[in-house]
């Protein structure tokens, strides 16, 4: 059959019948392949296998989209925010952030951002879920922290929505690095969390080469970045030149991006949750009059219940996906 073409209607749902599932919009298998928001979108509406780190990959796909419409907006309409930014002879280098500080570019930042908010918190959710469903309460270290890091970046992801009301409009620089730092520090405990759980799980042979040098790479930009931005802020005279070199943080912040934009590349494959959602009681839903109808006492149909995967399956998938 032929594909059918993108539903931009968020209310719409079409079915692919040779499969049987319904789906609020058909997207291209090269396309999701590409894209964790895409896979998201063209994920199946009533039973679907996903993976947890999908949500933590879309969300840093949102960051490195909003960067590129910023900086090219802000390039356009006034490129003295960005070259004669107020925090440049703090830091001496070009921040990621000095593209989307000041109207028009961060409207668009505020806007976008914002839907990393439910990305980081849906990761959040399914992360605590399937290790509770893997270990039945049973939390070992790598579960543990694997499920503080993914509430901690959900958390630092509320906090990142005040960049564009502390420091671009008081001046407090400062806190407005404090957010940013809590972000990426965050962003890297969630990715780190990840690799940690599947290395000293049953499937540690998942974990390539590959995924150790990203790790590693990352965690040392992440952290440079802190220890940068920190003596930076720290000897800041107004009258002198930032304390380090412009060009090691401007280093620090080029590979911290370029980590950020790759994670879904650089993390190791995880036991992916299988999530069935059906109306529970559907019978009662087939015209308007029935909805208002008295509910039925008998038990309703286990089909039609939420349900999520059990533990048994979910290590039999772990070698399918």
């Amino acid at each position: 059959t032929s594909v059918l073409p993108f539903d931009v209607f968020a209310d719409s749902v079409v079915m692919r019948k040779e499969k049987g599932s319904i789906y609020k919009c058909i997207v291209p298998n090269w396309l999701m392949n590409a894209s964790s928001l895409l896979k998201i979108a063209g994920s199946p509406v009533d039973s679907c296998v996903l993976k947890p780190r999908l949500y933590l990959s879309a969300s840093h796909e949102v960051f490195g989209l909003t960067l590129v419409i910023c900086w090219a907006i802000t390039l356009f309409y006034d490129k003295s925010q960005i070259f004669d930014h107020p925090a440049r002879p703090i830091i001496g280098s070009l921040n990621p952030c000095f593209g989307w500080d000041y109207p028009p570019a961060q409207y668009i930042a505020i806007v976008l951002c914002s839907a990393n908010v439910f990305f980081t918190w849906q990761n959040a959710s399914f992360e605590s879920a399937r290790t509770r469903l893997l270990n039945r309460g049973d939390y070992h270290w790598p579960q543990a922290f694997a499920t503080f890091a993914s509430y901690l970046l959900a958390v630092a992801s509320n906090c990142w929505l005040l960049l564009w009301s502390i420091g671009p409009d008081d001046g407090n620089w400062n806190w407005h690095t404090v957010i940013f730092l809590l972000y990426a520090v965050a962003s890297y405990l969630a990715c780190l969390s990840n690799y940690l759980e599947t290395r000293f799980s049953i499937n540690n042979s998942d974990v390539k080469t590959k995924h150790t040098v990203f790790v590693i790479l990352y965690g040392c930009s992440a952290f440079a970045m802190v220890v940068i931005y920190t003596v930076d802020l720290a000897y800041h005279h107004p009258d002198k030149p930032p304390a380090l070199p412009w060009y090691i943080t401007q280093t620090a912040d080029l590979v911290w991006v370029g980590c950020v934009i790759n994670i879904t590349f650089g993390t190791p494959p995880e036991p992916p949750l299988k999530l069935t959602l059906c109306i529970y009681d559907p019978d009662a839903y087939q015209n308007g009059t029935a909805a208002r109808s008295k509910p039925s006492s008998a038990p309703p149909d286990p089909k039609y219940v939420y349900k999520m995967r059990g533990a048994n399956d979910l290590v039999a998938a772990q070698r399918a996906y």
